[in-house]
């Protein structure tokens, strides 16, 4: 009897410590992970916050903890750019079929010739698709940039079943398109639109920062060492001017959904004309609450540039 009973207990002995070893384990495993977690944010922040200083003032770097006072801005900032990029439309098909099938396709080009040669002419797409050639993915993403311009004019209009002249018309085109950058999936096409979003805001940041250092020397070259102190010449004051700027990052970037109806011709329409018409949606991108510029995400079928690749050389 005492023999069972010490099995027992020793049996019962290795369950507890084997439970606890794996309990420990666990512990262990989360804790580890948990702290290679916060080390990579770390190095991702410090990463973030480097390139921000590299492109407004490197001599942000002669303040004492820098990193730490920039870190939950520049990170708030990151992260807002993110969301707004998160919420781009999803590519859409880019081709010759669909700029007769698609309304908003068939609006910023003017025709098929110009769709093709804006991948034709472009002299890094050809180089990236060369690089890219025994990748047997279908497709290449892009995303495409472009401007809307409208215009007040006076034309002719049906009121009713009487033609009348002189009436005021808006006639809306887009121009400057250009493709921002490519990738073989769209995921990479998402990472490549976030680095160009933050790219330009604090591209742009930096350029409202400098304005204003050049707005208080005045047009002179020389300041007083009282001035100097108060002005964003003095690392301290430029830091803390920049980081009050970021606590507002709606109004460095958001983005804008509008929704057009225009006429064959490019005219804009009421919501309630029954002319034959391209009604379509467009993300507007809008910098510092005033410069604006359409965004597109599309994917490019790989066997159409290079049957057009080969026709140009025939």
């Amino acid at each position: 009897m005492a023999g069972e009973r010490r099995t027992s207990e020793a049996s019962g002995l290795r369950r507890f410590f084997d439970e606890n070893l794996s309990y420990l384990s666990q512990l262990y495993t989360q804790w580890s992970d948990e702290r290679l977690r916060k080390e990579q944010q770390l190095a991702r922040d410090k990463q973030i916050i480097e390139a921000v200083v590299d492109a407004s003032n490197s001599q942000l770097r002669v303040i004492s903890g820098y990193r730490k006072k920039l870190r939950q801005s520049v990170c708030a900032l990151y992260d807002y750019v993110n969301r707004v990029a998160e919420g781009i439309p999803s590519p859409i098909l880019l081709n010759k079929e669909s700029f007769s099938k698609n309304a908003l396709v068939n609006a910023l080009f003017v025709n098929v010739k110009e769709l093709e040669e804006l991948f034709e002419l472009d002299q890094a797409f050809k180089q990236y698709f060369h690089d890219q050639r025994l990748q047997q993915d279908s497709y290449v993403y892009v995303y495409l940039l472009a401007t809307r311009a409208e215009n007040r004019t006076l034309g002719m209009d049906m009121m009713g079943e009487v033609m009348v002249r002189d009436v005021p018309q808006t006639s809306v085109n887009f121009c400057d398109l250009e493709l921002g950058g490519y990738s073989a999936s769209p995921d990479q096409l998402l990472t490549l639109v976030k680095k160009y979003l933050f790219d330009r805001v604090v591209e742009n940041l930096s350029k409202t920062m400098n304005r204003k250092k050049m707005q208080e020397y005045g047009g002179n070259s020389k300041q007083s060492k009282g001035n100097v102190l108060d002005s964003l010449s003095n690392p301290q004051v430029y830091l803390q001017t920049m980081i009050d700027a970021m606590k507002y990052p709606d109004q460095l970037l958001s983005i804008e959904k509008t929704h057009l109806k225009l006429s064959k011709l490019g005219k804009k329409l009421n919501v309630e004309s029954n002319v034959a018409c391209n009604e379509f949606e467009i993300v507007e991108l809008i910098w510092n609450q005033q410069l604006t510029r359409v965004i597109l995400l599309a994917y490019y079928p790989k066997e159409e540039y290079k049957y057009r690749i080969v026709e140009r050389k025939l």
